[in-house]
């Protein structure tokens, strides 16, 4: 086991390399480290005993520092080198694989993480440096080329700018693991264009528990607009799970550039927010940034309905459209929204079809709903015919699957049921008002 508490001295030396750290004063920071690395157990010297787990421990963590000071004067190869020694000493610490030890090795693993979008960032920001105005617009087009020629693959995205006035604004999705954006992107990088010249911005994907980028987001849209107190405003729609098979997942923030920084104002993982987490688009359907409109299937969304039947990545699936407005001056549940930046879910609605429809009878007269169950109908009886033919779940959740004559079946029906109880049975829709009602259930 390890010993828990350092000895005072070394606590207050990693105590002040972190000071010096904060200060810019690096090479301080470096001094004191090492100072730490070179400590011994107090004791006869040349005894050849292991050094003890304890001052292991203070040595992984005064390399991370190190690592740290090491980025701070550009010096990548050394703090790598910091990292990577951190990691290994942590590992002698522990003789099998252990909660406890992945814990212990994720301070050195996220620096590592970190310090390849810190490389990555550097290129990137270099390149864009060097634009002249008169060929900035067409090198931003070649960007993803250029990026593949230095080892780094590239999403990337200019913002919409409808009013003229507004800094050219380029979001740059990037990672170095391979030629294909997707599974882990190293960092979410915004660079933005106005009078005093090129401005820039990262969140690196190793510190998404601080900010909420993950590794899997990529931008998709953005749009920039003029906010309250003519502040500069921008809504990025992302794919939350870039090279996922539920892609894309979306979700929404809104940023307002204040002091030469882009700070998030509203986001759609807030639970107040109201934002499902399915396969959908988003889209600016308002005025600015006034209006959302997404529009999706429901894919796993839980709400007691979602395992009738088998649902696969084609289908079938419900399908929903929804709206969020920006309320100007809410009182607030979501971020941002105390001072009137929030969006609030004004429509969900489910797209009528007739899987939509068969899914909800099943669920009316699988849980004894009989007033609910005759919405779904156009004659009463055919409740009963559903019963005699076994298309009740209990329980609810069988999965079963189901077969369409032609691909309209989905929207229009028919349905066949080919397993489960009620296999063989085959359900007919009329559209009537807007909707599609059960018309015939036979087998």
């Amino acid at each position: 086991s390890l010993k828990g508490d350092y000895p005072q001295d070394y606590r207050f030396k990693i105590i002040k390399a972190r000071a010096y750290n904060d200060l810019g004063q690096y090479q301080k920071a470096i001094k004191i480290l090492n100072d730490v690395l070179k400590a011994k157990e107090p004791g006869p010297s040349g005894s050849g005993q292991e050094e003890p787990a304890y001052l292991k421990k203070i040595k992984a963590e005064a390399l991370i520092d190190m690592g740290k000071s090491y980025e701070g004067l550009r010096q990548y190869d050394e703090a790598e080198d910091c990292y990577r020694k951190s990691l290994e000493i942590t590992e002698s610490l522990f003789e099998e694989d252990s909660i406890e030890k992945t814990l212990a090795l994720m301070p050195a693993g996220k620096a590592l993480r970190r310090l390849k979008g810190v490389r990555g960032y550097e290129k990137i920001i270099g390149y864009l440096s060097s634009l002249k105005p008169e060929e900035r617009w067409q090198k931003i087009q070649d960007i993803d080329k250029w990026g593949r020629d230095q080892g780094i693959s590239i999403n990337h995205l200019l913002a919409e700018n409808t009013e003229g006035d507004l800094p050219l604004t380029l979001l740059v999705d990037f990672t170095s693991d391979s030629q294909v954006l997707g599974g882990y992107v190293d960092g979410h990088a915004i660079f933005w264009w106005d009078k005093d010249g090129l401005h820039s911005q990262v969140f690196y994907s190793a510190d998404d528990d601080e900010h909420g980028f993950s590794p899997t987001f990529t931008a998709m849209d953005a749009r920039l607009s003029t906010g309250p107190n003519n502040a500069v405003e921008m809504g990025v729609i992302y794919d939350s799970a870039t090279g996922g098979s539920g892609s894309p997942i979306p979700a929404y923030r809104l940023f307002r550039l204040e002091d030469g920084e882009w700070k998030v104002i509203w986001s759609s993982s807030h639970p107040s927010a109201r934002w499902p987490n399915v396969r959908a688009r988003v889209s600016f359907t308002g005025q600015g940034l006034s209006e959302l409109t997404m529009e999706g299937d429901l894919w796993g969304f839980k709400d007691g309905k979602e395992d009738i039947f088998m649902e696969s990545n084609p289908g079938p699936h419900r399908r929903f459209v929804a709206r969020w407005v920006r309320e100007s001056g809410t009182k607030g549940t979501s971020e941002g929204a105390a001072s009137g930046d929030g969006y609030v879910l004004t429509k969900f609605d489910v797209v009528p079809s007739a899987y939509n429809t068969l899914v909800n009878f099943i669920y009316a007269v699988s849980t004894g709903d009989e007033s609910e169950a005759e919405k779904w109908v156009t004659d009463k009886a055919l409740i009963d015919r559903a019963k005699e033919l076994k298309l009740v779940q209990n329980p609810l959740g069988q999965r079963w699957q189901i077969d369409f004559s032609d691909p309209s079946g989905e929207r229009r029906g028919p349905i066949r049921i080919i397993s489960g109880p009620a296999e063989g049975v085959e359900i007919s829709f009329i559209e009537k008002g807007g909707q599609y009602l059960i018309s015939e259930i036979k087998k």
